[in-house]
């Protein structure tokens, strides 16, 4: 019995050790839980947000709650026996990862981190043996809760269930945001793909570009072929080619029709309204999260990125991994920009639509001050906010880079975002981590 007393503590101080552990560095365990590769994103992402609270309830119970304990035991050696068939699965695979051991990210899978979970697995098993429940003495009364052990176990049971509601959320919050750095990367390489292809970026909307072969498209659309969607690209060109007046993109079916085409690759997942369709009026329009980065703001053209821009890479004279490209934006409310096909922007010039200025001018947004425009949080429900870069992920956004990396940047770094905005202004500054 005092040895089983002795294996009881033992299993609870690395219960609750453990999931300190992984609540202190959620976002780890989270990586080291889809790294298995057992389940779907979605059971994973679930499973890591509530595991630790299990183990902290199993710990706690086991060290202050009596009667709770042989029900901890048993919550115990699931927990390990799940631990260990992990752990071999992911051993006879081959992976090299992290085991999640205490949310150190260093502990890599192999036979120490098999023995831990063996050792732990062994441990429960002869504690849950070795532990008896004890015979109940006879009672003349029917046994019942009291009101104050009736609203002892409610508070605990809202305290336990507002903190896995938190880190389920928490951990969507950081699934979106790895999703959505994933997506901007994508364009990234599409850029570097098209400029290949054509010898100079896209412009980030054309209308006397090329002649004005395509007036009023936005440089989503021109990439298009680099994101495996080749036949949307060719009917973007019928569209055009068979437009009797392209200037006037509202009135050609063909059109309409691509305007109201969503393209998942311009979709942050942080944003569930993306990318559409949306009725407007008497048309349907798909958005885009991710605008150009014009430069300082529409009227500068020193960035990479602008009305009628063909931005060659050797024309980034203050480096690629020191230029922006691209960032984040929300359409606004009344999604009247973020169009991702064709759109006019603020002056016909795409500003707002599918480019932006870190430090843009208001020159067509009703009731909204004049400007400039920084880099700080934004709300739907103000729509002044399209006139700068912003997002749904907490304390800043995504953005990428010329040389096609992709980094989140916290609103903190507003002074600096001009210096990272103009492609040759000789501006010599560090990149944030």
């Amino acid at each position: 019995m005092v040895a089983a007393e002795f294996s009881q503590r033992d299993l609870a101080v690395a219960l609750i050790v453990s999931a300190s552990g992984h609540v202190f560095n959620s976002y780890q365990f989270l990586s080291g839980v889809l790294d298995y590769q057992l389940l779907p994103d979605g059971v994973a992402i679930a499973l890591a947000a509530v595991l630790p609270y299990v183990q902290l309830a199993a710990g706690v119970a086991l060290l202050a709650v009596p009667s709770c304990r042989r029900a901890a035991l048993l919550v115990c050696a699931l927990l390990f026996l799940g631990f260990l068939t992990a752990q071999a699965s992911a051993f006879h695979r081959g992976l090299d990862i992290s085991c999640g051991c205490f949310g150190a990210s260093e502990d890599r899978i192999g036979w120490r981190s098999l023995a831990v979970a063996g050792g732990g697995l062994a441990l429960a098993v002869f504690a849950l043996a070795a532990t008896r429940p004890r015979p109940r003495p006879a009672v003349a009364g029917r046994p019942a809760f009291t009101l104050i052990e009736l609203l002892v176990a409610i508070a605990i049971v809202a305290v336990l269930t507002g903190l896995v509601l938190g880190a389920v959320q928490k951990s969507r919050a950081a699934a979106a945001r790895a999703n959505c750095q994933n997506r901007m990367k994508q364009l990234g390489l599409a850029l570097h793909q098209y400029h290949g292809t054509a010898n100079a970026l896209p412009p980030g909307i054309s209308v006397q570009a090329e002649r004005g072969k395509f007036p009023f498209l936005g440089w989503p659309a021109r990439l298009l072929p680099h994101l495996e969607q080749g036949a949307l690209w060719r009917d973007v060109d019928s569209a055009f080619a068979t437009d009797p007046a392209p200037l006037t993109f509202y009135g050609h079916a063909p059109h309409a029709v691509l305007l109201a085409t969503p393209v998942v690759h311009l979709a942050c997942p942080a944003d569930g309204r993306m990318p559409g369709p949306v009725a407007i009026g008497k048309v349907s329009v798909a958005f885009t999260s991710y605008l150009g980065v014009e430069g300082t703001d529409q009227k500068s053209r020193d960035g990479v990125l602008y009305l009628d821009s063909g931005v060659r890479l050797a024309d980034i004279t203050d480096g690629t991994s020191q230029t922006l490209c691209l960032g984040e934006r929300p359409a606004p409310a009344d999604f009247r920009f973020g169009w991702w096909y064709r759109g006019w922007g603020q002056s016909q010039d795409g500003s707002s639509e599918m480019v932006l200025g870190v430090r843009e001018r208001n020159v067509a947004v009703p009731d909204c001050p004049l400007g400039v425009y920084g880099f700080s949080p934004g709300r739907l429900s103000n729509p002044c906010d399209v006139l700068h870069f912003w997002s749904f992920h907490d304390a800043g956004a995504n953005f990428a880079f010329a040389d096609g990396s992709v980094r989140f940047l916290t609103y903190a770094v507003d002074p600096i975002l001009p210096a990272l905005t103009t492609r040759a202004g000789g501006e010599g500054v560090a990149v944030p981590d």
